[in-house]
């Protein structure tokens, strides 16, 4: 028995072997993960990627069943050392048969062949059954807590009266998500999760959206009213300045006309408008879109004012500038020694008459004023 395991020892190796792989088999079958993938109704990815895999677990308790039956007579023979030789040739020759499938002979194979081979049968169905059990693991917690969300989501889109969309497509999703997950797994994507979390991420942020727009209505509705008033400011200040520039500046560049006051106070003004909206028995939703409407209506009109009043002031600013700039230089003529020079005391006289008698020519005002300033520097360096 030189290079040979003594049979003895053996035979207590291979009873180890099956004992250890009937308690891997029945603890795999006890798992849904094992239950689902030998439903007999796999999806096509699944059916695709393990469906042959699976099949052979029909053939495992059979051949574990005839090792079994096999170590069991061996035990039979006893534990004496005059029992070995028998042992010895019981375990090198083909004992335990197999079924090969519905169509091709059973034949018989030594124990040590048969565990082995129910070793390599049982090792890639434990690893398929690890695969889902990890994508259950790791998916329906996602999955319970994405319906939650979902729940919760549809209970605020209820309370605000609407219908969102984005809901329902979330929740199509993990439906599909949910049903694959327990009838192909192997045919979900790695992206799907995370799909579906964006999408249920998507369907919170409106319904957020949603329920700020519903609790800020009577605030926003206030705010533009204030804006509306502010408007109205606005507009008289930009039409003074017009009829200022009019009035005060010969022929003004640059000047522009106001919207009517209708815009704000007339029928379906923007005040008319905002007025509709304060009736409790029209739906949120529509007082909502409304006043964003008016809002934005608002906003644009602020903005044409804000140009049109700093257009129309230009002219009158412009003089105003000049005006400044005149007296600076008074001030600096006395400063250094010339408020009696004639010539330069001419020139201030005549910027300062067209500066203060409407209507006042710019180009003409600008340009004494430049004259003097000439005046001052060359005298200041003569």
């Amino acid at each position: 028995m030189d290079g040979q395991r003594d049979p003895l020892v053996e035979r207590r190796r291979l009873r180890s072997v099956l004992e250890a792989l009937q308690a891997e088999l029945v603890e795999m079958e006890t798992s849904p993960s094992f239950l689902m993938l030998t439903s007999g109704s796999l999806g096509m990815e699944t059916e695709r990627a393990v469906g042959s895999t699976m099949a052979e677990v029909n053939v495992l308790w059979p051949l574990l069943h005839g090792a079994r039956s096999e170590l069991t007579l061996l035990d039979e023979l006893g534990d004496g050392r005059t029992v070995g030789r028998e042992i010895q040739e019981r375990l090198t020759q083909p004992m335990v048969t197999v079924a090969a499938g519905p169509n091709t002979p059973a034949r018989q194979m030594l124990l040590g062949d048969a565990l082995d081979r129910a070793r390599a049968l049982l090792v890639p169905i434990e690893e398929a059954v690890a695969r889902v059990d990890t994508m259950w693991l790791e998916l329906l917690p996602r999955l319970d807590g994405s319906k939650r969300t979902l729940a919760r989501l549809r209970d605020e889109a209820a309370r605000l009266g609407v219908t969102e969309p984005l809901i329902g497509r979330a929740q199509a999703l993990a439906t599909d998500l949910e049903e694959r997950l327990v009838s192909d797994p192997f045919g979900i994507h790695p992206n799907d999760p995370a799909n579906l979390d964006e999408q249920v991420a998507l369907a919170a942020e409106q319904i957020a959206s949603l329920r700020s727009g519903h609790d800020g209505l009577e605030t926003d509705m206030a705010s533009t009213e204030a804006l509306l008033a502010e408007l109205r400011g606005l507009r008289a200040a930009a039409d003074a300045a017009r009829l200022a520039s009019l009035e005060k500046i010969k022929e003004p560049a640059g000047l522009v006309r106001i919207p009517a006051p209708s815009v704000i106070d007339g029928t379906r003004g923007l005040a008319d408008r905002l007025d509709d909206l304060f009736d409790d028995a029209v739906p949120w939703m529509h007082r909502r879109t409304m006043l964003d409407q008016v809002r934005s209506s608002a906003d644009r009109l602020h903005r044409q004012l804000e140009r049109a009043e700093a257009a129309n002031r230009g002219p009158i600013d412009k003089r105003n500038e000049l005006r400044g700039r005149l007296t600076a230089f008074q001030a600096k003529m006395a400063a250094v020694g010339q408020g009696e020079n004639q010539e330069l005391t001419e020139l201030a006289d005549l910027a300062r008459a067209e500066l203060y008698t409407s209507p006042v020519d710019l180009d003409i005002a600008e340009a004494l004023v430049d004259d003097l300033a000439q005046g001052i520097r060359r005298e200041a360096t003569a």
